[in-house]
């Protein structure tokens, strides 16, 4: 008597589970959240051109949803209130990256990363080593912000320099451009960004580069910044993930869509996430104080 093969019990109900997923997907926009540090960059006709284009390929309506901050972008991807988010490396982290499907990070300038964290002062600044800065001002841009705020204040610390005693006073300013803007204009004596170096440490480019006639320079750097992550939320089906994968790659390759991608992300093409480039982000946030409403 020939034996009647049936599908496990397991396996027929990761089937079931998988279609019923991938129903409510289809039955709804599939959402794509992000956050824009500096607000004057208007990428919102770019983004959904680029965003319609993708969920095409992928079988859905891809519908970006901008919020007014990182903070908010992190709780709505640890609650899945967005299907797939654009996550700066602290926002990663702290929205749950052990709990994300990370798909691709964000390459520029050719290398993944391609910046690194550093003091910015004015050329003219007296300023030539870190203890020189005592007493000084300081330009922050964000509690959540990698360069401008997270990485500096752990490697000055690192350092033997606690920047509540080594700055008189320091603010806030939002944006790495508001931020360098202060120090050009005098305002601030230093500044927390990010910087392109020339191999020798010196700041060739950063956010400064688009400021007619600014003169700034680098007093310390303090090593490359873990690259931003695109990343899909758990209630995203497998095959949706892998098609966004795809297509990302693809639009990258495209000598048509790469001008688009680099005018939304900055970025010149994606790469795989690798996990332990973050170790050292996630070590930093460890030992900072978390920002103040989370407290």
């Amino acid at each position: 008597m020939s034996r009647i093969h049936r599908p496990s019990q397991t396996r027929s109900s990761a089937r079931i589970k998988a279609w019923s997923q991938r129903t409510r997907i289809a039955q709804r926009n599939l959402t794509f959240g992000l956050y824009l540090l500096d607000q004057k960059r208007n990428i919102g006709p770019t983004l959904d051109v680029f965003c319609k284009w993708i969920g095409e390929r992928v079988g859905v309506k891809l519908v970006p949803e901008q919020v007014p901050n990182y903070e908010m972008l992190a709780d709505k991807v640890r609650r899945e209130g967005v299907d797939l988010a654009w996550l700066p490396p602290v926002v990663y982290l702290r929205a749950g990256a052990e709990s994300l499907f990370p798909l691709l990070s964000l390459q520029r300038g050719g290398v993944e990363g391609g910046y690194e964290t550093a003091l910015i002062v004015r050329d003219d600044s007296p300023a030539r080593v870190v203890e020189d800065l005592h007493e000084a001002s300081v330009a922050w841009v964000d509690e959540w912000s990698a360069a401008g705020y997270v990485i500096p204040r752990l490697s000055l610390r690192l350092g033997g320099v606690d920047p509540s005693r080594l700055f008189r006073t320091e603010a806030f300013y939002g944006t790495h451009s508001a931020a360098v803007a202060a120090v050009v204009r005098g305002e601030v004596d230093v500044c927390a960004t990010y910087a392109r170096t020339d191999g020798h440490g010196r700041a060739v480019e950063g956010a400064w580069s688009d400021m007619p006639g600014a003169r700034v320079r680098s007093l310390m750097t303090f090593g490359e910044i873990p690259p931003d992550v695109i990343a899909a939320t758990r209630g995203v089906p497998e095959d949706i993930r892998v098609t966004v994968r795809l297509m990302l790659e693809a639009a990258a390759r495209s000598r048509s869509l790469r001008p688009m991608l680099k005018g939304i992300f900055g970025a010149d093409a994606f790469a795989p996430v690798v996990p332990s480039r973050y170790d050292g982000l996630r070590a930093a946030l460890a030992a900072e104080e978390p920002p103040q409403s989370e407290r």
